[in-house]
């Protein structure tokens, strides 16, 4: 489906003037940001499993790697969220919950084994998708066969 013939995304941009300029350099940036730190953190876990002379199943991971880890994540949510709220001027209640969330998460995280800190931080991105696919589930669908109505519509006629 062409963007052009979607009328919110037409009335939005030639209202807010959103170019891509702003969108693809400025915001990704944080985003790729995000995901360059969740990677530090995850080769940081890796290494206290993969290297059992230095480090202890049971160790906790060590804060900076932790902390690019969890941090990592709420700047990509938040990326995204910005990145959403230039385009369509709503913001995502569901995304900064989970940024909050994963923050709260942190000192908790500090306490247990590096692949438990791990684990926690998948399982609340799990949750957060949950959340999403149920939430956003009928207007998915509507998005999806929006086409398929149009075109049933204009045969009839």
């Amino acid at each position: 489906m062409s963007t052009t013939k979607h009328p919110r995304i037409q009335a939005v941009s030639e209202d807010a003037r959103v170019t891509p300029i702003e969108l693809y350099s400025y915001l990704h940036l944080p985003m790729i940001a995000g995901i360059v730190l969740v990677a530090l953190g995850m080769e940081h876990v890796l290494e206290y499993v993969g290297d059992a002379s230095h480090h202890d199943l049971g160790d906790p991971l060590a804060m900076l790697p932790l902390a690019a880890m969890y941090c990592g994540v709420a700047i990509y949510l938040l990326a995204q969220v910005a990145f959403k709220f230039r385009i369509w001027r709503t913001l995502s209640k569901v995304r900064l919950t989970a940024t909050a969330a994963t923050l709260i998460l942190l000192p908790l995280a500090a306490q247990i084994p590096a692949l438990g800190a791990l684990g926690l931080l998948t399982a609340s991105m799990v949750a957060l998708i949950t959340i999403e696919a149920v939430t956003y589930s009928e207007l998915r669908e509507r998005v999806r066969h929006e086409d398929e109505n149009a075109e049933e519509t204009a045969s009839m006629v």
